[in-house]
């Protein structure tokens, strides 16, 4: 073999310190040389990697010239460098491996036990369980010892089973968790299995007289995802055990599994669930592109090449996971990612490397996502098998027929059917986030090193051997923003065979609507998808152990929502979507409709000159952004016409979750009704309910309030206003596009037709009244957020404001805030303020409105300016140059004008601002109970990063401290996040009773939806149930469940802050004398 005395030569002169450097530098060209040609010839004869070998050269330079030992460079190097050295990741931060990740360190060993305990290494995971109680390191919960037990109950090729359940239950003494009446029973068959002896018999007697003696019914023990096995060798055992009473204790799986089905279950139901099952089982989906034909000359070429990387990528994958688990046991303390490549099919893994590859755009993405993103499929697809899918079906099909029986009743009681065990949930925890990113980075190496594609081109004086196969996917370094990222690229020529053959896009399961009825939340780990993974709280890990009852009842109210999609609609926006959309209706067009800058003429004069080039750079940068923002609206308005136009035939359903502070979302980000206008219409009720006389009368009023011509006259007002334009309104429904087209001059274009369109139906049909209607019909509240603050703080002039008090017309309390604004400018300009001269006739509705609506939500005076600089530039008469000094002007106004209409709001707010400091620069950080029972726990912390070296490039990933709050967010974010924590529970209670009443609803946070006939139901609800919320003591609630948790346990904060905050304790707003009751008469509190 070839002898590299040179390198070695050169890395011994890279030690010397008066080596010479441009002796250094040419030396450094000759070794090159001689590398390049040596790995030309040797690679000639192997799968080329995606490396080149002059990136392998720089890299083994770095790492070889500060080697201590230069002598045994040569042998380390024949060992293969190239091929066999891809435990960078795993060997250099060894050191760090006991660290919390950001799932924590419990979580983070518990996970690595799942994943040896499904990948078939009992042993390793019972060595693993007893090493961790022996060092104390974390604790382990009993529900996964239970799952160690049943899985070396099934085991049929180990031999040492009674030893390794010793060893279990030994551990278990060890960290104090007390043996369940379950764990005796995989102890009984256990010993069943292992041995026949008299001492044997003599034990499991033991257990069953203990059993018996504490009165256990042991056929409850028996969960539902217990094995076959046990209940063989348990009955086997108590047959020995009690032969005056043969009875089996424990039933069998087919015996619990045997009353589904019904009439109920089958047809449209039993085929939508099927549909539904067998998507989530594949873990994705295939839509077809609604603009992009395939071009099928080059569908052969790119099926080939496919093949190719499918075989390619399945060999290499079981090879290199075979060498790793050699030298994982070998270590243990190594290489713990190994357990994670073996918990699913070969096939799959392969799979997920596909799919990652067919997604990735010609820009690239960051590495680390792609790392986290494959990880997390990985996980995804893990969970799905582990499954059982033939007890979900049984267990489905119940539940249908029992909601068909009893249709009032909880759908989460009908899903456990009184039941307890349906409602423990599964040992199976979300993986570390550190986990998914070893996962990802093993399987992106294997990407890198073996997904090539042919190139014809040749690269200068590097031989053609080695590059007759290029690589399809490389890293490189971008810079993104003020950072550097690492970056994972295609290679453009794949990209464009991607995009010429490729007709349908993937979905992940959790990115579309459901073909069938949610499964119900149970608890905050189990409901959503049927067998696919679903966070109960978006981002953040529920706590275990909290009282979700009715925030479940809730989710699961809008969650049973059935949705047909509005086709009339549909075709109309696609027609428009196809022929190059329309920016003014919200159908985005393509970027190659973006404006070209004008040309900058040169001037020859240099202060000119560098004047225009500088206004040139400007437009290109603006130009760029303009282009960016295009295209991301474009490609999201691709998806969703792309799964609207798949569902246009279907009932479909949206799961629900929740954001941290109790807020409900549609889980499907890419289609759902939480959009603006033009994704709003495009929903409607599957089930229709006659108009009657009210529900015509809400119909017209509902149509009024979308053109927002009538905002601020009374609901009598807006009914004959409607009388007045229904030609304006069948001729919109008639001509959409052909007619007079009324309904685009309106505040909300598209609903205002869809809304056109059911009026003129029920209007030309044999009796309106009768008119079936599925058009969902919203009220909306008046500045929810202030309608809250004026609820906690009884201000009278605040309730005013937003309606919480009776009157004949709705107040606008942006025309208030304006008109504030306005004398407050007067006042300055008589003074001989430029600026607010400048702004005379300037200031309107429309300019503070964004920024009144947001300043519950936290928005800042930056933002604020933001808001109104942006409404000043879109005046045809206001001077330019003069915009962001009049916004930071006015956003001054505006605040002090809030200010004095709501200055208990403003008292309130203050108040929670200076809790949230205090808490937080006394290192904890600001938690309380919803009204609901729902734990809210604000994730805003100092991060860390933490650099992690691999093979294929040099990444970053940032972590939470959660011992380091971040006080300013913490501060800024604890008002808007408490009001929208009561806004989430006014919308839940509002949903609970309104299931009661057997109301349809559904919502888009202050938003409630329903039938037309059932409007007026509704609004008596919403009323009774806000009062009902604010006459808990919300604030006085708050300040026990604070005190309880940081004074009088432990008392976590310093002598300083403690002291400060029973100050603040002490200091809770009064309130004023505004009546409650008073909502429950206004017409206009939610209109």
């Amino acid at each position: 073999m070839y002898k590299f005395s040179h390198l070695k030569f050169y890395c011994k002169c890279l030690q010397r310190e008066t080596f010479n450097g441009i002796l250094k530098k040419r030396k450094l060209t000759w070794c090159k040389r001689r590398y390049l040609h040596h790995t030309s010839s040797v690679m000639s004869y192997q799968q080329p990697r995606v490396e080149s070998s002059e990136v392998l050269f720089d890299d083994l330079m770095f790492k070889y010239s500060e080697s201590k030992d230069v002598g045994k460079f040569p042998d380390i190097l024949v060992e293969s460098e190239l091929v066999k050295d891809d435990d960078k990741i795993t060997n250099k931060k060894q050191t760090n491996e006991g660290e919390s990740g950001v799932g924590g360190e419990w979580e983070y060993h518990h996970n690595y036990i799942e994943a040896c305990i499904s990948s078939g290494f009992l042993v390793e995971a019972v060595k693993a369980l007893s090493q961790n109680s022996i060092a104390n390191s974390h604790g382990t919960d009993l529900q996964l010892c239970e799952f160690v037990l049943s899985k070396l109950v099934e085991a049929t090729n180990i031999s040492n089973k009674k030893v390794l359940m010793t060893k279990i239950l030994t551990s278990m003494e060890e960290m104090e968790i007390q043996v369940s009446n379950l764990c005796r029973l995989y102890q009984v068959a256990i010993i069943q299995q292992t041995s026949r002896s008299k001492a044997a018999q003599t034990e499991i007697h033991k257990i069953f007289t203990n059993l018996q003696s504490s009165g256990t019914d042991m056929n409850k023990l028996f969960v539902t995802s217990s094995s076959p096995a046990l209940v063989q060798h348990v009955n086997r055992a108590w047959k020995s055990f009690n032969r005056d009473d043969p009875r089996p204790p424990l039933a069998t799986a087919d015996k619990r599994q045997q009353d589904g089905g019904g009439p109920e279950f089958d047809g449209e139901v039993r085929r939508g669930f099927e549909e539904q099952l067998a998507a989530e089982t594949r873990c994705s989906l295939e839509i077809e592109n609604v603009m992009r034909p395939m071009k099928k000359g080059k569908r052969r070429k790119a099926d080939d090449l496919h093949r190719k990387w499918n075989f390619s990528l399945l060999c290499h994958f079981r090879q290199r996971r075979f060498e790793l688990t050699e030298r994982w046991r070998r270590d243990e303390r190594r290489l713990r990612v190994v357990p994670f490549l073996h918990i699913l099919p070969d096939d799959r893994y392969v799979e997920i490397m596909m799919n990652t590859m067919k997604s990735l755009p010609l820009a690239g993405a960051i590495t680390s996502h792609v790392c986290m993103q494959m990880g997390d499929a990985v996980y995804r697809s893990w969970v799905v098998n582990q499954a059982d899918r033939a007890l979900l079906t049984s267990q489905y099909a119940r539940f249908v027929r029992a909601q068909a029986e009893r249709p009032h009743e909880r759908a989460r009681e009908l899903w456990c059917g009184g039941d307890e065990t349906m409602t423990t949930s599964s040992t199976l925890l979300p993986w570390n986030h550190k986990w998914q990113f070893r996962v990802g980075v093993a399987l992106l190496e294997l990407m890198v090193a073996q997904l090539t594609i042919g190139d014809d081109t040749t690269i200068g004086e590097v031989p053609t051997a080695y590059f007759r196969h290029t690589p399809a996917v490389f890293n490189s370094y971008k810079p993104w923003g003020k950072r550097v990222y690492s970056m994972t690229i295609p290679h453009p020529n794949y990209v464009r065979l991607s995009c010429d053959v490729t007709n349908n896009f993937t979905f992940n399961s959790d990115l579309l609507p459901m073909m069938s009825p949610a499964k119900p939340w149970v608890s905050a780990t189990s409901g959503g998808f049927l067998i696919y993974p679903t966070q109960f709280v978006r981002k953040f890990n529920a706590v275990r152990g909290d009282d979700v009852t009715r925030v479940c009842d809730a989710l699961n109210v809008v969650s049973s929502v059935a949705w047909n999609v509005n086709k009339p609609v549909l075709d109309i926006q696609l027609e428009m979507f196809r022929n190059g959309g329309n920016s003014a209706l919200g159908i985005p067009p393509p970027k190659s409709s973006a404006p070209v800058p004008a040309m900058v003429r040169l001037s020859n004069k240099m202060e000119d000159s560098l004047r225009l080039k500088l206004e040139e750079r400007r437009q290109q940068t603006d130009l760029k952004k303009v282009e960016s923002e295009m295209y991301s609206l474009y490609c999201n308005a691709l998806f969703k016409f792309s799964i609207a136009n798949y569902c246009r035939d279907r009932t479909f359903w949206l799961p629900h979750s929740l954001d941290f502070r109790g807020r409900v979302y549609p889980i499907p980000p890419h289609f759902n009704y939480m959009g603006g206008d033009e994704n709003r219409v495009l929903f409607k009720f599957r089930d229709s309910k006659e108009l009657g006389e009210e529900g015509l009368k809400w119909l017209k009023i509902h149509l009024v309030n979308l053109t927002d011509m009538k905002k601020g006259e009374s609901n009598e007002t807006r009914l004959q206003f409607a009388d007045e334009m229904i030609d304006e309104i069948m001729d919109s429904a008639d001509w959409p596009l052909e007619g007079r087209r009324w309904w685009m001059k309106c505040d909300e274009p598209w609903q205002t037709l869809a809304a056109c369109m059911e009026l003129t139906h029920a209007l030309r049909s044999r009796d309106p009244t009768k008119y079936r209607s599925a058009l969902a019909i919203y009220q909306d509240g008046s500045c929810n957020g202030l309608q809250h603050y004026a609820a906690m703080g009884r201000d009278v002039i605040g309730a005013q404001q937003v309606n919480l008090s009776p009157a004949d017309k709705p107040q606008d309390i942006y025309s208030g805030v304006a008109a504030n604004v306005e004398s407050f400018r007067k006042e300055d300009a008589a003074r001989g303020h430029e600026i607010a001269q400048i702004l005379d006739g300037m200031v309107t509705r429309k300019v503070v409105k964004q920024t009144v609506m947001t300043t519950v939500y936290g928005v800042t005076r930056f933002g604020g300016g933001q808001q109104i600089h942006r409404q000043l530039l879109d005046m045809d008469h206001f001077p330019p140059e003069h915009a962001r000094q009049a916004a930071n002007y006015l956003v001054l106004l505006v605040f002090r004008g809030l200010d004095v209409m709501f200055t208990g709001a403003s008292e309130i707010k203050k108040w929670l601002q200076e809790i949230a400091e205090t808490i937080t620069k006394g290192g904890e950080t600001v938690d309380w109970i919803t009204p609901l029972g729902l734990h809210v726990v604000q994730p805003y912390y100092k991060t860390s990063t933490q650099r992690v070296d691999s093979n294929i490039s040099r990444m970053t990933m940032s972590k939470y401290d959660v011992r380091r709050p971040n006080v300013m967010k913490q501060r800024n974010a604890f008002p808007p996040n408490f009001v929208h924590s009561l806004d989430a529970a006014h919308m839940m209670m509002t949903a609970l009773e309104c299931e009661k009443q057997g109301i349809t609803f559904s919502a888009v946070h202050d938003c409630y939806w329903t039938h037309a006939s059932d409007v007026d139901a509704m609004n008596a609800i919403c009323r009774q149930q806000f009062v009902q919320l604010h006459s808990q003591a919300i604030l006085e609630d708050l300040v026990d469940h604070l005190t309880k948790r940081l004074l009088h346990d432990n008392n976590k904060l310093s002598p300083v802050h403690s002291q400060k905050l029973r100050q603040l304790f002490h200091k809770i707003p009064q309130r004023g004398t505004f009546d409650l009751n008073q909502v429950n008469h206004s017409t206009y509190f939610f209109c």
